[in-house]
């Protein structure tokens, strides 16, 4: 079969379309935006705001929400980014002869990112709006440094879901990987149970979880007390390595792209689809 061209694919349309994509995809992508926001409410509930005088002005749910956002990210992390990398793998590995659904590597790639980075900022909306207009938290005190932070925080644990689309097999496999992942970073990192209330070995398993220093960064910016910089270079570090080993682990995707990315981006030459229709296949 030969390959029959079709009109350029623009980063927004791809970027549109895939976020459709997401939504049409309950309840594993809208599970991973309705984690964090149940959590929250349910400390609300059980909780309340109102400070006991152990943290100043600060009340349990104020003390809560550096985790929640932690939360947030984790959850597209893990639980929305991969699969749809490991399903343009397995499209790639079927050499296709044309396939008009399959995006150049480099702008399905992009759009990818774009998309992970809307399901956090919608999930980050929605705590915020629910923290505030429901339990009445605090604002942070250095805003401007804590969405700095957040960024860095951000590009950090995605990096790490990019790569787990790198090397797990199959779609179901990285839902389930991911939601294991997810819940585990959730619980030993102090984001769903206040780190001092875990048990001793359960901390030394969380210094090994990288949402423990998105939370504790953005818990030393949102109370004001400066940057951890600890958890910033940790996180820093975490972002290096996983942008290497994407780079080497995806090479090959590109590399079979290029083809298509020279005669149009809508031509395949080999790569996994962006559709996810075809997962369950």
């Amino acid at each position: 079969m030969s390959a029959r061209a079709m009109p350029p694919v623009t980063l927004k349309d791809l970027t549109w379309s895939e976020f459709k994509k997401f939504l049409r995809e309950p309840p594993g992508n809208i599970f991973a935006l309705v984690i964090p926001l149940t959590a929250l409410i349910v400390a609300g509930i059980t909780s309340g705001n109102v400070p006991d005088g152990t943290a100043g002005v600060y009340g349990p749910t104020d003390l809560s929400m550096p985790g929640q956002l932690a939360a947030t990210i984790a959850a597209a992390s893990f639980m929305v980014i991969p699969a749809p990398f490991v399903l343009y793998r397995q499209r790639a590995s079927r050499r296709a002869a044309a396939d008009p659904a399959l995006p150049p590597f480099g702008l399905f790639f992009q759009a990818q990112v774009l998309v992970a980075l809307a399901v956090i900022l919608i999930g980050t909306v929605a705590v915020l709006l629910v923290g505030k207009l429901a339990f009445g938290i605090r604002a942070p005190e250095a805003p401007f440094a804590l969405f700095i932070g957040y960024l860095l925080s951000c590009v950090s644990i995605l990096s790490i879901g990019i790569v787990l689309g790198a090397i797990i097999p199959t779609v179901l496999l990285a839902r389930a990987i991911g939601l294991v992942l997810f819940l585990f970073n959730l619980f030993m990192s102090g984001s769903a149970i206040a780190e001092d209330q875990l048990p001793s070995f359960l901390k030394a398993i969380g210094t090994v979880m990288p949402l423990t220093y998105v939370r504790r960064l953005l818990a030393d910016l949102w109370f004001g007390q400066g940057w951890n910089w600890t958890a910033a270079v940790v996180l820093v570090a975490v972002f290096i390595v996983c942008a290497v080993a994407a780079f080497w682990l995806y090479r090959g995707e590109a590399a079979t792209l290029q083809a298509g990315d020279d005669v149009t981006p809508a031509v395949a030459t080999g790569g996994r689809g962006s559709g996810h229709d075809s997962e369950r296949s």
